[in-house]
């Protein structure tokens, strides 16, 4: 797997959300014809509802196309197998095609295993990557994920559900990660190793989730 550039990971990031969100309009646009509401409805209301679920496809399919054009422009390598993020904080391994196309398998946090024939990927990679994993798990009911800056796993960016920055962070390899800021660095997530019946239990640190949401951590010159 060719090592990406922050602006490649992020065209990729983008594909996956909107390859999502192009199937799931089209499946809501098919369910409007299957629904229960498709026969009880009057027919002119029926219609209506077909019309706004062609549109809301149209739009989803526009997005997918503008994306795909952002990673054919960010030169990023077709024919690899890559790891990718949505804005819901969701992990993916991304099979990228020639026309630019993904084939997507969602990962849950206990599918730590390697790629096939990427040697790069060493066992302290897939701890950090792990750590993001489950992290995400507590971040994301809190309205924040973490992505990935690059194939080691060791930089991380703090984001909105809406993609907007928020901090940088660093990734250990043993389940802890660390907001960046100018005073040194911040816990946003940490392990619990004393724990009886020796289990490992990860904690969120809301205080520094908080601070972020509040811009506290933004570099000066960042945009908000």
């Amino acid at each position: 797997m060719p090592v990406l550039t922050l602006k490649q990971q992020r065209a990729l990031n983008a594909l996956t959300q909107t390859t999502m969100a192009a199937e799931l309009a089209e499946k809501q646009a098919y369910d409007l014809d299957c629904d229960e509401w498709a026969h009880r409805l009057p027919a002119a209301v029926q219609h209506l509802r077909r019309l706004w679920g062609a549109a809301r496809q149209r739009t989803a399919d526009q997005r997918h196309l503008r994306a795909r054009a952002q990673v054919l422009r960010a030169q990023v390598p077709t024919g690899y197998t890559y790891l990718t993020q949505c804005h819901s904080g969701l992990t993916y391994r991304a099979m990228l095609f020639q026309d630019y196309t993904l084939d997507l398998v969602m990962l849950t946090p206990g599918q730590v295993t390697p790629i096939e024939d990427e040697p790069e990927f060493d066992v302290d990679t897939h701890n950090r990557w792990a750590t993001i994993l489950n992290a995400n798990v507590l971040l994301v009911p809190l309205g924040v994920s973490l992505s990935w800056t690059d194939h080691t796993c060791q930089g991380a960016l703090l984001l909105t559900a809406e993609g907007r920055y928020l901090a940088s962070a660093r990734v250990h390899d043993h389940g802890h990660v660390d907001v960046w800021t100018d005073d040194g660095p911040v816990s946003l997530v940490y392990t619990r190793f004393d724990v009886p019946a020796g289990e490992e239990v990860m904690e969120c640190q809301r205080r520094t989730v908080t601070r972020a949401l509040a811009g506290e951590f933004r570099p000066q010159g960042q945009p908000a």
